[in-house]
């Protein structure tokens, strides 16, 4: 592990230090991270809970050079657990594929116990005109796009969330 400014970096990434840009391959050379002040530590930061993160208390050199940090674990703010619950979500957004195959679609439905019940949901929509349109969707696409009205609504009446939905179309594009 590594510190930089009582804070653990990653020397596998660029990093920003002072007002320059670090490459991982100059970072690897211990002479260069030591120019920096970025120390190397043995060991890793305590376990912490969902809702709370380590900070370095204290960093001190032993006799023999070694460094050793004293840590504290503090509650994340109100703040810090909404960014990091947006970040989260960004990156299962990102994470959700945008459309799957009628194969793909078709058999996560399967796995998840709900194609059997994607027609009844079809053949119980009102207007014959819409139900038309729907069932020509259902039967002949060859692609599913997880924000188009049929797939949502179709989502909805099974009792699927965004994130359920979510779920599936990610299985989905595995299969």
């Amino acid at each position: 592990m590594f510190i930089y400014n009582g804070s653990e970096i990653d020397i596998t990434r660029m990093q920003v230090i002072g007002d320059n840009q670090y490459p991982p391959v100059w970072l690897a050379d211990p002479v260069a991270r030591a120019e920096l002040g970025i120390i190397e530590i043995d060991g890793a930061p305590p376990a912490v809970g969902a809702n709370q993160r380590p900070t370095v208390r204290d960093i001190v050199q032993g006799d023999d050079g070694a460094w050793s940090v004293t840590w504290n674990v503090v509650d994340l703010t109100p703040a810090e657990i909404a960014a990091r619950d947006a970040a989260l979500a960004a990156e299962q957004a990102a994470r959700v594929p945008q459309k799957v195959t009628r194969r793909q679609a078709r058999q996560s439905l399967l796995l998840a116990g709900l194609l059997e019940a994607v027609q009844p949901t079809i053949d119980a929509i009102a207007d014959p005109v819409r139900r038309g349109l729907a069932q020509i969707e259902w039967d002949d696409s060859l692609e599913f796009e997880r924000r188009h009205p049929l797939v949502m609504n179709v989502g909805v009446a099974l009792g699927l969330d965004d994130a359920a939905l979510d779920a599936l179309f990610i299985q989905a594009a595995a299969l």
